[in-house]
């Protein structure tokens, strides 16, 4: 498994960590922090994209997404 990019961003006061890996299809792994809060991250797998590039946007957009239901 090799990792292709690893970023981290800001949005709303939550960190997000986003992390790129192939298996043969490019997927990301998300994690989701909360400001300031004693909670575990939340962790997600967004999975079988054609490109490491592809797979990091949708994983960041998916945890904005999740960010803001969750507020």
């Amino acid at each position: 498994m090799s990792t292709a990019i690893s970023r981290t961003y800001e949005y709303r006061g939550h960190h997000i960590e986003v992390s790129s890996f192939n298996t043969g299809r490019w997927n990301a792994e998300v994690v989701v922090c909360g400001p300031l809060t004693d909670e575990k991250p939340h962790l997600e797998i967004i999975r079988s994209h054609v490109s490491a590039e592809l797979a990091e946007r949708a994983a960041r957009e998916w945890a904005r997404r999740w960010i803001d239901l969750e507020s």
